[in-house]
């Protein structure tokens, strides 16, 4: 991630500070509330909290917010195209080669991209629920493309095309 999105001539002291304690807080609530003791809810929600943090770094600079509300942004946004969904048939997919394996190494960093943009674009829209409200029609298409692409059993055709419905919605 890093050696495609950020420049190393600063130095990598420069790059730690940059995005070392840059980690929102995270929040147990939805673990505690699937049954999970409170301790390890937390230690759950810690750990998945930072896989996110580098986009939303990214995310907060380009927006010129705080990093806590742009990784929010970057989640709802994430959450209300199930970017998750997507990026979960990515991984359920044996690539038959290189070749493939690129293929979908490539959908996902083009996912990403989508989507560090699309919470951008809600940020400046002044949050997630209000763009998806100004946005409601063209989110309301790629949901509907994703949705059906994440029917059945998960293939490079079906997360390429579900990509690529956020990928233009990223777009327009």
């Amino acid at each position: 991630w890093f050696m495609r999105h950020v420049d190393f001539a600063p130095g990598l002291a420069a790059l730690v500070k940059r995005f070392a304690k840059k980690r929102p807080a995270a929040d147990a609530s939805s673990w505690v509330q699937r049954g999970v003791p409170q301790a390890l809810a937390q230690r759950l929600a810690d750990l998945l909290a930072g896989g996110g943090v580098p986009d939303a770094v990214l995310v907060a600079e380009t927006a010129g917010v705080g990093t806590p509300k742009a990784a929010a942004a970057y989640a709802d946004v994430g959450r209300a195209l199930r970017v998750g969904d997507i990026k979960a048939a990515i991984a359920a997919i044996s690539p038959a080669d290189s070749a493939e394996r690129q293929a979908l190494m490539r959908i996902g960093n083009g996912l990403d991209a989508s989507l560090r943009r699309l919470a951008v674009e809600a940020l400046a829209a002044g949050g997630a629920q209000s763009w998806g409200e100004k946005r409601a029609g063209d989110l309301g298409r790629a949901g509907r493309a994703v949705g059906d692409m994440l029917l059945g059993q998960p293939s490079l055709a079906r997360v390429s095309v579900a990509a690529s419905a956020l990928g233009d919605l990223a777009a327009g």
